[in-house]
C-alpha cells in the first residue's frame, strides 16, 4: 500500500531565491533541483555512489557559519540561507581543482574527464602549483600487509 503522507519540506533562500525543498535533501540536491549547478568530483547522483564530502570541490557559504559547507553531504535546514556563488565558496572550489590539476597527467586519458568539466566550471585551465617529481611520490607502504 502506497503512502499517502505528503512528503515533509523545508524552505531555504538558495542564492536569494526561496526553495521549497524535501527534509531531508543535501544542499547539492536541491540546487540540482533548481538548475543550479554546483562543481563537485566526488559526488555522483546514481545508485552506487556515495557521497563523502571528502574532496571538497562542492563547498558553499551557509550565512551565520563560518566555515563553508560541503553541499553534497550537508542536510538542508528550514530557513537556512545558501550561497553557492560566493567570492568566498567560489576561490574555495577553485584553488581545491587547482591543488587537484597539479597531479594530473599531461596528456589527459580521458577528453570528456569529469575532473576537466568541473575545472573548467571552477575557472581552472591549469595549477599554478607545482607537480610532484615521481621521485619523489612516496613508495607504497605495504609493511602491514
Amino acid at each position: 500500500m502506497l503512502d499517502s503522507t505528503p512528503q515533509k519540506t523545508v524552505t531555504i533562500k538558495l542564492d536569494g531565491k526561496d526553495v521549497s525543498v524535501p527534509e531531508g535533501a543535501t544542499i547539492w540536491e536541491a540546487a540540482q533541483a533548481q538548475g543550479t549547478l554546483i562543481p563537485h568530483l566526488c559526488h555522483k547522483p546514481e545508485p552506487g555512489y556515495r557521497s563523502d564530502g571528502n574532496c571538497r570541490a562542492c563547498m558553499v557559504e551557509i550565512e551565520g557559519e563560518r566555515v563553508l559547507a560541503a553541499s553534497c553531504i550537508r542536510p538542508v535546514q528550514d530557513g537556512m540561507v545558501v550561497h553557492t556563488a560566493s567570492e568566498r565558496a567560489e576561490k574555495s572550489r577553485a584553488l581545491v581543482v587547482e591543488l587537484l590539476a597539479a597531479d594530473q597527467p599531461e596528456q589527459p586519458h580521458d577528453a570528456s574527464s569529469h575532473f576537466l568539466d568541473m575545472a573548467a566550471l571552477n575557472g581552472v585551465s591549469e595549477s599554478r602549483f607545482p607537480a610532484r617529481d615521481a621521485c619523489h611520490v612516496p613508495l607504497l607502504d605495504d609493511s602491514h600487509v
